[in-house]
């Protein structure tokens, strides 16, 4: 077996790049919380978003955040910012 250095160094083509972004992108969409969830704390004002999360949605959420970041960190662009 063979150590994984800390700081790895890919080269990709531009086609893999877009499918590497999309890719992410779909993870984040799996991973997102879901919008109506009964486990998590209802907001007193039912016009703004949940402060809290449930244990599971809390999870969800900071694996798609990490996904996210690590797009970033790869240079990969919302569509937005494109």
């Amino acid at each position: 077996m063979f150590a994984i250095p800390d700081l790895l160094t890919l080269i990709i083509s531009a086609e893999q790049r877009d499918l590497l972004q999309q890719a992410l992108a779909d993870a984040v969409c799996y991973r997102d919380p879901p919008a109506v969830c009964e486990t998590c704390p209802e907001p007193s004002n039912p016009y703004e978003a949940p402060g809290d999360l449930c244990d599971e949605c809390g999870a969800r959420f900071a694996r798609a955040s990490a996904y996210l970041s690590l797009g970033r960190e790869l240079g990969a662009k919302a569509d937005a910012e494109r």
